[in-house]
Parts: C-alpha cells; structure tokens; sequence
C-alpha cells in the first residue's frame, strides 16, 4: 500500500506493508493517525500495521458454519472465531483468512478454505482442516493448491473424516482426511448459462 504525504515543502512517499486488500476508504489527520478500510467493511489502525495490526470492525461474515455445540464466523479483517453455541461465548480465533468454513456434526473438527474472496494480500487457495478440541486450534491435514483450480466450496463429513472439494474447473472430489486419500472423483458439467459449480454433499452417515 502507498501513501503521501503533502505536509511538507515536496510530497514524500511511504510504502506500508497494509494486511487487508484497501482501497475503497483512506483518512487521516496525520502521519502517525490514519485508518484506511475496504470493500468488505473493514476498518484497520493504518499506524499499526507495522506491528500488530487493530482492526477497528471485522468486516463482512464470509462463512457461517454451526453445530449443536459450536459456531464458526469466518471474517473479512482474516479472524475465524469460533463460539461456544450454548453460552454464546468465544472459544479462540484463528488468524487467517478463510472464505469458506464447513463444521462436522459435533463441531470438533473444521475445514476452511483460502482466501478465495482476495480479502488479504497473501494469495491463499489452500484448504485445512483442524481440530477445535483445543485452543489454540491444530491442524489436521493441509490440501495445498497454487493458482486455478482452486476450491470454490468445500463440504465436510458429518464425522469430520472425509473432506469434499468443488473446483473452479467444475472437478469434484472427496479425500480422506487423515492421510488425504482419495476415495471419489468426478467432473461436473454445469447447465448452459449456469455459472456455479455442483458441489459435494456428503449423507448424514
């Protein structure tokens, strides 16, 4: 991100090196008291950003995922935080931006993808999966992708042991995801005029 500064006699440029994709709002009073934001409702403490970012909101909710004892928000300002679903109260945050974010049925284990949405400045399309028994949260398995195509949905099992994947090519498959083999595959063929992809459901068992 690049700035300028018209206080002085010549303007004098700063690069800083913003985590969110910005853009869209910019304010400031000085060069030490600044707030930049984006398309996606996020407010960020521009005289932060050079050692730990404050986010002033979170932004849009990218991804719900819930379960009978636990909810998942996936956010735009890259905070997936996940809630106990009874007593409404913070269970831990994982820092990373996630577009999607698919629970298993006892919301101890959850998939998330990249950053599809392009909300950071990182590119991300990888998808993991972790389990939330614990905080901070640890990971399972890690499905790496680099470039197209990338998963545009994902699906989780209700037991957390198989992970499907919707690509941008329209190819669907589910893994295993201890070991992240595979166990089905298959190319979808949308209708005519019908952009989005088929995605994988998984049965209840």
């Amino acid at each position: 991100t690049l700035f300028r500064s018209l206080s002085g006699s010549s303007p004098a440029k700063t690069d800083v090196p913003a985590p969110i994709n910005v853009g869209s709002a910019y304010a400031a009073t000085s060069a030490s008291q600044w707030l930049v934001g984006n398309q996606f409702g996020v407010l960020l403490d521009g005289a932060t950003v050079a050692t730990t970012p404050r986010y002033l909101s979170y932004g849009t909710a990218w991804s719900i995922a819930g379960s009978q004892n636990r909810i998942v928000v996936s956010t735009a300002s890259g905070r997936v935080i996940y809630f106990d679903a009874t007593a409404k109260t913070s269970q831990g945050t994982i820092n990373a931006f996630s577009s999607r974010v698919r629970l298993s049925a006892d919301g101890t284990v959850l998939a998330m993808t990249g950053d599809v949405n392009n909300g950071g400045t990182a590119q991300d399309e990888n998808v993991q999966v972790l389990s939330l028994t614990s905080n901070p949260a640890t990971q399972l398995a890690m499905f790496p992708f680099a470039g197209a195509p990338f998963p545009q949905d994902i699906a989780l099992s209700s037991s957390g042991a198989l992970l499907g994947e919707t690509l941008t090519d329209g190819t669907r498959a589910a893994y295993k995801v201890s070991g992240g083999a595979s166990v089905w595959t298959d190319t979808a063929t949308p209708a005519q005029g019908d952009t989005t992809r088929l995605p994988v459901l998984f049965s209840p068992d």
